[in-house]
């Protein structure tokens, strides 16, 4: 069947396949395109609320500030989600402080804010493993707040390097991207091993949590 552009569907229009194909991600993505940071800048300068004071509410937590003190380090390299919770509340800190720092670093534009959230990045390079906790897909959503940080820093600010951007993304797949080998269960992989596996006995919202 051939689908013109212009037609629909019960009222909803239809994209030709070939039109979704051709379309590319745009940076920065994920959560926040260009247009969104540019609203809420313009809604914080403004002072307009609810988005001023949801914003200022923002900046009164402490992992909002340039003055973060990063708890991870380069030679951290595993994450529990289960106990005995080895590095998870340091992780989801740091994660936090990342992309609050991204956030206050597009819309204020204080270059301090950028080289903070740097810094959380830089900071879990190390990582080669990640404990599952039962649910392998579900747990790599664990990230999914420090890639949202990296997603607005690698598309904003020049100041983190190109060697620290690889760094970051080897450690996203480890041991590596492999056409042939999936890493078996065990001490030798972090996130995207864990949302590429699936687990077929809870598909539904856990898998698309961790797609």
């Amino acid at each position: 069947i051939v689908i013109a552009s212009s037609d629909k569907i019960n009222g909803f229009q239809i994209v030709p396949v070939a039109s979704i194909n051709s379309r590319k991600l745009v940076h920065p993505g994920m959560s926040h395109k260009k247009s969104d940071l540019e609203r809420m800048k313009a809604m914080v300068t403004a002072k307009i609320d609810p988005w001023y004071t949801s914003y200022q509410n923002m900046c009164g937590d402490p992992k909002a500030s340039y003055n973060y003190v990063v708890q991870g380090n380069t030679n951290l390299t595993v994450v529990y989600r289960n106990a005995p919770y080895t590095n998870k509340g340091a992780f989801e800190s740091d994660s936090r402080a990342a992309y609050y720092n991204a956030l206050r670093w597009c819309i204020e534009g204080d270059v301090r804010f950028a080289q903070k959230a740097v810094e959380c990045l830089n900071a879990w390079t190390g990582l080669t493993y990640v404990q599952h906790g039962g649910t392998e897909s579900l747990t790599s959503n664990m990230i999914i707040v420090m890639l949202e940080a990296a997603e607005l820093i690698k598309s904003t600010y020049p100041g983190w390097s190109a060697a620290e951007i690889q760094a970051f993304a080897d450690m996203l797949v480890y041991p590596g991207y492999s056409n042939t080998t999936i890493p078996s269960n065990g001490t030798n992989q972090t996130w995207y091993w864990r949302a590429y596996k699936f687990d077929p006995i809870r598909a539904g919202n856990q898998e698309l949590c961790g797609i």
